[in-house]
């Protein structure tokens, strides 16, 4: 019965991350330690805004309170996917050739061993949103790794992307 229930589970969450809706929409949820649904969503106080595409991430995130947990829709047209970066160190010029783009060297050359994701949870100046965001972009789809498991996250720099928050 168990195995029954985490089978269940885990393909909920993969039908949920396969989860495409026409025009590049899709359902993510983001995990609120504060315990409440977001009716708003504001960037004056932080460069970059969290969701998953799995449930359980974002109730873990919120300490297991399902009110914490807030159900979003996103259009994905103008978030860079920079998911084939994977969790590998990154470097500039293995960044331009898959991408075409420069990243911020500044940031680079503070944190010469770190992988992509690792770059943005200490990017507190806001140095990747600026660069990313001054080319056309509204966020990104990287992959991040958490207790050796990986996940995409999809990391927002402004509120563009959001179609509707699940109230």
């Amino acid at each position: 019965m168990k195995n029954n229930k985490h089978i269940v589970t885990t393909l909920q969450e993969y039908l949920n991350e396969q989860q495409i809706l026409k025009n590049n929409i899709v359902t993510l949820y983001h995990g609120n330690k504060s315990g409440n649904k977001l009716t708003d969503i504001s960037f004056n106080l932080y460069n970059y805004f969290y969701l998953t595409p799995i449930y359980r991430y974002a109730l873990d995130y919120a300490k297991g309170n399902k009110e914490g947990v807030t159900e979003l829709k996103i259009n994905t047209s103008n978030l860079l996917d920079l998911r084939t970066f994977d969790v590998n160190k990154i470097d500039a010029k293995t960044f331009y050739l898959k991408t075409k783009l420069y990243f911020p060297s500044k940031l680079l050359n503070k944190n010469t061993n770190l992988s992509l994701w690792e770059l943005i949870r200490l990017d507190f100046d806001g140095e990747i949103k600026k660069t990313f965001q001054s080319r056309g972009f509204d966020g990104l789809i990287i992959i991040e790794k958490k207790n050796n498991e990986l996940f995409e996250s999809y990391v927002l720099f402004n509120s563009n992307p959001i179609v509707s928050i699940e109230k």
